[in-house]
């Protein structure tokens, strides 16, 4: 369980790096 949430943790702050990286790359 923990794991899991471990994970939902790390994709969670992927895809705010990857949401900051393309909000940047538009402008």
């Amino acid at each position: 369980m923990i794991g899991a949430v471990d994970h939902i943790n790390l994709v969670v702050s992927d895809l705010e790096r990857s949401v900051k990286f393309y909000t940047e790359l538009l402008g």
